[in-house]
């Protein structure tokens, strides 16, 4: 249910930018739907709610989307996914749950728009070792791969957006974000 209220949305979604519609038939084997030619985006659904954000190639090389409630990662859980770093900086924010899970989003945004570019290439990685957050005091992000993908993805920058019940951040990846040669070793 929720991942066709996602495809839903992304065919409106690429109405709007006057992009074809979305490939018929299952996504790829890593989870990624089919997106037309000359179109790029991604999708995120949680809690009956599905989010969609798309935009022409000859735009960006990839976006990232995703949405989790607020305070949906503990920050007393998030050893495996935040480094000592980032654990610091939540643990001063006034909500140190909240700013956790804005971080957990930040870095699945990311993820989602680096495989995009690389049209799945990339493996599974490790959030805490491979990928670190900064937010900004105007909310917004930059995501940069640590010393083990140099060379494989270049920094995201994006946007967080909060509401009453939920974390939703926004990454874009420029078309000179990913190195082809390297993205398979992520």
């Amino acid at each position: 249910v929720a991942s066709a209220a996602g495809r839903r949305a992304a065919a409106r979604a690429l109405a709007v930018i006057d992009a074809a519609p979305m490939v018929a038939g299952p996504g790829h084997a890593d989870g990624r739907p089919h997106w037309p030619a000359g179109a790029t985006g991604s999708i995120t659904h949680r809690d009956g709610v599905a989010l969609v954000l798309a935009a022409p190639r000859s735009l960006v090389s990839a976006v990232g989307i995703d949405r989790e409630l607020r305070g949906a990662l503990p920050l007393a859980d998030a050893t495996m996914v935040l480094d000592d770093d980032e654990q610091a900086w939540a643990a001063a924010q006034p909500d140190p749950d909240d700013a956790a899970t804005a971080l957990w989003s930040a870095k699945e945004a990311a993820f989602k728009a680096w495989s995009e570019a690389a049209d799945g290439e990339l493996s599974t990685i490790d959030p805490r070792r491979h990928l670190h957050v900064d937010v900004r005091a105007d909310d917004t992000v930059r995501v940069e791969p640590r010393h083990e993908l140099a060379g494989a993805a270049a920094p995201v920058e994006g946007r967080v957006w909060r509401d009453r019940d939920a974390v939703v951040v926004v990454v874009v990846v420029d078309a000179a974000a990913i190195s082809r040669p390297g993205a398979a070793g992520l």
